[in-house]
């Protein structure tokens, strides 16, 4: 489904722009408008930061998605999942397919951890190229960064995450 394709580092491959099924890496902005029409998602605006902002369903709740481009096209995709009473379970699923395609996330942040999340976040879960969050207002944040754009992530236990 939406995040069949998602993740990274020692995963298989990089991340492909979901859920921008038919869009590859470094589209133009009419290519990703189109692909994301066909994909069900509604195009809304461009904000004033140049994003393209669309609204559609993922994982079966109503979401915002953001396309963002650079001098060579689009270099990262925006989810944010609209809260909603089992947003717990959503984020939970979710991660789970993401770890089913791509293994165990290189890094996972909490509030009980040794790591903190940003404070506006309850638990982080990283992959080199996606970054997966449950914010504290309800929200699920998916993002999901071109090969270019992708930081390495930090080293742990004195052990470099790729």
């Amino acid at each position: 489904m939406l995040l069949a394709a998602a993740a990274a580092g020692a995963q298989p491959r990089h991340p492909a722009p979901m859920p921008f099924p038919e869009a590859s890496w470094g589209a133009s902005s009419d290519s990703v408008v189109a692909t994301a029409r066909r994909a069900g998602l509604e195009f809304l605006t461009v904000d004033d930061d140049g994003d393209y902002a669309f609204r559609g369903v993922v994982a079966g709740t109503p979401a915002l998605v953001f396309a963002s481009f650079g001098d060579s096209g689009l270099t990262r995709v925006t989810i944010s999942v609209d809260p909603h009473p089992s947003v717990a379970s959503t984020f939970e699923r979710l991660r789970d397919s993401v770890v089913a395609r791509f293994g165990t996330p290189a890094l996972t942040t909490d509030s009980d951890g040794p790591w903190r999340p940003n404070a506006s976040l309850f638990v982080a879960t990283a992959w080199r190229g996606i970054l997966m969050g449950l914010r504290r207002d309800g929200r699920i944040l998916l993002v999901v960064m071109c090969p270019s754009a992708s930081p390495r992530l930090p080293t742990v236990g004195g052990f470099p995450v790729t």
